[in-house]
Formats: C-alpha cells, sequence, structure tokens
C-alpha cells in the first residue's frame, strides 16, 4: 500500500513539473546560493520561494485526495486540513511557506488548534514541501559542475542543498563509504564514518550503534555526547542507493523498529520537520546542542 501511495505522488509530480522546475522558485537566488556551498553552507533559503497561490492549492488538494486512497487512518485529518485550506486559500500558500522555512512550532501549533495529530501534520508537510526542494536540489546538480562543485563531497552533517540533518545514510560494504541522505530533498553526499554528525564528535569512545535481532542490516548509529542518534543502513555498494528513485524516503519510513529500540535506549530524536543551520560554525549550533544537554538531563532523571 505504501509502495502505491510513493508511486502514485511520484505520478503527481511529474503532471506538475513545470510548475516546481520553473516557476517556484528564484533560479538567480538559487545560482547565487550555490556558492554558499564553498562555505560548507545550504542552498535554499528562506527567500527564495515563489510559491504561486493557485497551483499550490491545486497540488495540496491532489494530495490530499491520494491520501483519502492511501493513508485511510488519517481521513479526517486530511478532510479537516482541506476544509480549512479551502476556506482560506491565502493560508493554504502561508502553510506551504511555514512548512519551507522549517517553522515546525507554527506548524505543531496550527496542527493541535484544528485537532490535527502530529504524526499526520508530519507526514503530510514533508510531502507537501518535497517537489518544491527537490526541484531546487535538481537545479543546482544541473549547475554544480560549473562551480566546480560536487555535492556528493560537501563532507558535512547537513544536507548542501536545504540544510537539513540527514535523515538515513547507508554504509557500503566495498568501499566503506558512508553516504547521507536528505529525505526533504532527495540529496545524497559523504560523511566520515567515525564522526558524530550532529555534534561533530570524533571520540570513538562515545560513537557506538545500536542493531535489532534478526535486522543486522539497519543500524542506529548513536552518540554518547550529544544522544542523537542516525539511521543507517548497509549495502554492498553506492549504486543501490543511487539506483532506485526515493530510495531513501521508504528505507526511513520502512525502518520505525530501529527508532523505537534507539528511544528506548534513552537516545534522542529531533522533529523530521527538521532543524537547519548554515554550517557547523552558525552559533546556532550551540543553542541547540544545549538544548539536546537540557533534554538529556530531564531524561536522566526519571
Amino acid at each position: 500500500m505504501f509502495m502505491d501511495f510513493i508511486n502514485s505522488y511520484q505520478d503527481l509530480i511529474k503532471s506538475y513539473a513545470k510548475y516546481f522546475n520553473d516557476n517556484s522558485f528564484n533560479q538567480k537566488i538559487a545560482e547565487t546560493n550555490i556558492q554558499l556551498l564553498k562555505e560548507k553552507k545550504y542552498v535554499i533559503t528562506d527567500e527564495i520561494w515563489n510559491i504561486d497561490e493557485e497551483q499550490n492549492l491545486r497540488f495540496i488538494f491532489n494530495l490530499t485526495e491520494l491520501l483519502k486512497s492511501y493513508g485511510k487512518e488519517y481521513i479526517k485529518d486530511v478532510e479537516n486540513l482541506w476544509n480549512t485550506f479551502n476556506n482560506d486559500i491565502p493560508f493554504s500558500r502561508q502553510f506551504t511557506i511555514n512548512v519551507l522555512q522549517n517553522k515546525h512550532k507554527i506548524i505543531f501549533d496550527f496542527a493541535k488548534d484544528k485537532g490535527l495529530s502530529n504524526d499526520f501534520i508530519t507526514f503530510f508537510s514533508i510531502f507537501i514541501a518535497y517537489p518544491y526542494r527537490e526541484a531546487v536540489a535538481s537545479f543546482v546538480k544541473s549547475k554544480s559542475d560549473s562551480y566546480r562543485i560536487e555535492l556528493k563531497n560537501h563532507v558535512s552533517g547537513f544536507c548542501p542543498v536545504c540544510g537539513h540533518d540527514a535523515s538515513i545514510s547507508y554504509l557500503t560494504e566495498k568501499e566503506g563509504k558512508k553516504i547521507m541522505a536528505c529525505i526533504h530533498c532527495g540529496t545524497y553526499w559523504l560523511f566520515r564514518r567515525l564522526k558524530c554528525s550532529f555534534c561533530l564528535t570524533e571520540d570513538k569512545n562515545a560513537l557506538g550503534y545500536l542493531n535489532i535481532e534478526d535486522e543486522k542490516e539497519v543500524s542506529a548509529y548513536v552518540c554518547d555526547k550529544c544522544r542523537m542518534y542516525l539511521k543507517t543502513i548497509r549495502i554492498k555498494d553506492d549504486d543501490n542507493v543511487y539506483a532506485v528513485k526515493w530510495r531513501a524516503i521508504i528505507d526511513y519510513l520502512s525502518s520505525g523498529d530501529i527508532d523505537i529500540a534507539a528511544i528506548q535506549n534513552k537516545y534522542l530524536k529531533e522533529t523530521i520537520l527538521g532543524t537547519r543551520f548554515n554550517g557547523p560554525n552558525d552559533p546556532n549550533i550551540e543553542l541547540y546542542l544545549n538544548k539536546l544537554q537540557n533534554k538529556i538531563t530531564e531524561i536522566d532523571s526519571h
């Protein structure tokens, strides 16, 4: 059922390809921002979006129709959300902008006010935003050679295109590469195996992994310094990642058992809507890690 939804969703995005690729973002800003990659910063900035109210509403409508067909447990949430957007069309555009600008507190407050579950609003937000971000990612990939930039060599814990932390990673058996994957825009890049992608520690004593019995290919790579974890899948070679479109999203959503194991072991998970930084020297990282430390203290006190 999930794969049927993914296939139908891909077809839906294709039907809006001209809008997403040509009209939904400012290409001049995107091309200028490619230079930010040299500073280990990401390309997508808040002012990059050109959201067409009518096109966006049509896409939302078609997405909600898909969710009615494939996510029957969310039908009430879907109908509630669509009625809200249809009765306030300018707000539907603003909601999309809120997601694209990563304003997850506003999104969750809205969900609470409307009686929507956090699981639903998170799922919906990822899929409403993905084609916008993927369009920028495709544009950047087509232009990056002109700047002698290879996205796969970004070597940061955060996505070079949209700035979200990696949602899942892959370890190759043949070459021992660690490939980071962003489920928000479909970008892949490399990262050091023995390094935390969140707090960037290289302390071997703080780094480890968790496995579930009978699922040795899927692990949670954990850090005892910041207590974050990253879902990781072992694969034979990197062709297994790049050959299957949308593999990262499929793997992420179908590996929930390892999340449960990590959380039961008191490791932390940021909201999938994401936290973005401008690179390893962003001063907000310290604030973020302080927030994580408060979470750790709270967990350890119970």
